[in-house]
């Protein structure tokens, strides 16, 4: 099962971009302290988040 995102997490390459860090997340949830992230929060390089859990909402 894959872990729970957040703020200052790794996103995955994509297209002509490395991996690159989660730069935004949810103001109310939060993992260990940290902002839990969401589809379409944004990612370092510009980009969002694209995929997540079918049967978890977050704010």
């Amino acid at each position: 099962m894959p872990k729970a995102a957040r703020i200052g997490d790794i996103a995955s390459a994509h297209g002509c971009f490395p991996s690159t860090p989660i730069i935004a997340g949810s103001g109310d949830v939060f993992i260990n302290g940290i902002p839990a992230a969401r589809v379409s929060d944004a990612i370092g390089c510009g980009g969002t988040v694209a995929t997540g859990s079918p049967d978890v909402t977050i704010g």
